[in-house]
């Protein structure tokens, strides 16, 4: 394993909410841990919000206040997803406090047993704690019924403890007009930030290979300063993903220790994963610097879990319009509305490779088998009603030992169709990348009008990269013609 390779015992970045590698010096986490477990104690406010971008340590920050509480005096339940209807949230609460599934659906039941519960937590001199992440998931409605069940309170003490966690959205809801009474009830308030200098980072890194066993320093100063650049500026969650593939390429490449240009390799290759709109690098020129950090002799796998797993789907940027006559496909011929609406996003980013597109698709659409894909390759051409126009236009009478049979495929019609004087012409004055656009959105355009080109392949994206691709090889041969 790479990380017995460093001399470690476990898995040090591994990107789990593991109280035991609990960095208390990252300023705002460590407060807002501090200020929630004070208010739990003390008990005397019943709401306490802790709100951060993604990444930036919520979930971690529950599980260690969750840890630090006294299972003699507190009982604890911890929601994961509320976005479900009060009623289930309920019975998810009850049923946790009970140590069992509680099978009751009422909400007017379910609101009496929680009641029930409260006192009897008291009676027996405990209180009630509950934590929902992920609080930026809560429907409106369920905000409102949260703020009545506050209302179970006894008139001198408060009987149970919420600590909400969530992105910022969780913010914006509870600062709206509409919930300013349960705002009012927030007793904390906590935010949290990124890590806020390249020296914290250090400290963090070096934190966790510690408690992972290690005996000396992995990453050099430079790599760090790096690194806290590749995370965002010190987001713990990319601190940790970059650190672990470091590591593991560190070990493919029998490295001492991990300097400035394996981070800068893994963390470029990031970037084009994590770029966002309107990023000042995105399709920049590479700098000199960053080019120089990547040394093609250094193997740096990126695992396809841990890829796809940082891999937000970037928003595409509108393909710039092909000029070219299209024709209005007839009624007969008309594409469901659905089919349009699975085509809208696949206009090509201006920075992105034929492959960058795949990847980016197959995070959204899930991808068919490769028995399904070669089945969809080599599967007799279906019946056609351009294909049979044009045998007609040729002068094929329909008879023979042929007949019955399409003279061209579906995909070769849309190809005589796409590829014409005219567009030749403009794929030749034309770079690269506005011909991967046009490319791109020449298929989608012809899958479009041809409803029958996808209706024996089955997967309309399969037979658009398909399509693409033949458009782009023909393109490539025009242009070194």
């Amino acid at each position: 394993m790479y990380y017995e390779y460093w001399g470690l015992n476990r898995q040090p970045f591994d990107n789990v909410p593991d109280p035991t590698m609990y960095f208390r010096e990252h300023e705002s986490v460590e407060q807002a841990v501090g200020e929630v477990l004070f208010a739990i104690e003390e008990g005397d406010d019943c709401l306490a919000v802790i709100v951060g971008e993604v990444g930036l340590g919520k979930t971690t920050s529950l599980r260690v206040i969750l840890d630090s509480l006294d299972p003699a005096k507190y009982r604890i339940a911890f929601v994961t997803n509320p976005d479900v209807t009060f009623t289930m949230l309920l019975r998810d609460i009850i049923g946790q406090l009970k140590g069992q599934v509680y099978p009751v659906t009422r909400k007017d039941d379910l609101l009496e047993e929680f009641n029930r519960l409260l006192f009897a937590s008291a009676d027996e001199g405990k209180r009630i704690v509950i934590f929902i992440d992920e609080g930026n998931a809560f429907k409106s409605a369920n905000l409102e019924s949260l703020r009545l069940l506050t209302n179970m309170q006894m008139d001198n003490r408060n009987l149970f403890t919420i600590v909400l966690a969530g992105q910022p959205k969780l913010a914006r809801m509870l600062e709206a007009p509409k919930h300013a009474n349960l705002f009012q009830r927030v007793g904390v308030y906590c935010r949290l930030e990124k890590m806020p200098s390249w020296e914290v980072v250090r400290d963090y890194i070096d934190h966790r290979l510690e408690r992972a066993g290690a005996a000396k320093r992995v990453f050099t100063d430079e790599a760090v300063k790096a690194m806290f650049e590749y995370s965002e500026n010190g987001v713990p969650r990319l601190v940790n993903k970059i650190a672990k593939l470091a590591l593991k390429a560190g070990e493919t490449n029998g490295l001492k220790e991990i300097g400035p240009d394996m981070v800068a390799g893994i963390g470029e290759r990031f970037k084009r994963f994590m770029a966002k709109p309107g990023r000042k690098d995105d399709g920049a020129e590479e700098a000199p610097a960053a080019a120089a950090a990547r040394p093609e002799e250094l193997v740096m796998p990126i695992e396809p879990d841990e890829a796809s797993e940082a891999a937000p789907a970037a928003p595409a940027v509108q393909a710039a319009p092909v000029e070219a006559p299209v024709e209005t496909p007839s009624q007969d011929q008309a594409v469901p509305e659905p089919l349009v609406e699975r085509f809208a996003p696949l206009e090509m980013p201006v920075d992105e490779t034929p492959d960058a597109v795949d990847q980016r698709l197959s995070l959204a659409i899930p991808s068919p088998s490769e028995e399904a894909y070669a089945g969809i390759r080599h599967q007799e051409p279906v019946t056609s009603p351009v294909a049979e126009t044009k045998s007609v236009a040729d002068g094929d009478s329909g008879g023979g030992a042929d007949a019955g049979q399409p003279l061209v495929s579906p995909t070769q019609v849309c190809l005589d169709e796409v590829l014409r004087p005219e567009i030749l012409q403009r794929a030749r004055a034309a770079d690269k990348t506005e011909r991967i656009k046009m490319a791109g959105q020449l298929a989608a355009e012809e899958i479009k009008k041809h409803p029958e080109v996808i209706s024996g392949a089955g997967d309309p994206v399969v037979m658009w990269k398909e399509l693409r691709n033949e458009i782009l090889s023909a393109f490539a041969a025009e242009v070194n013609s």
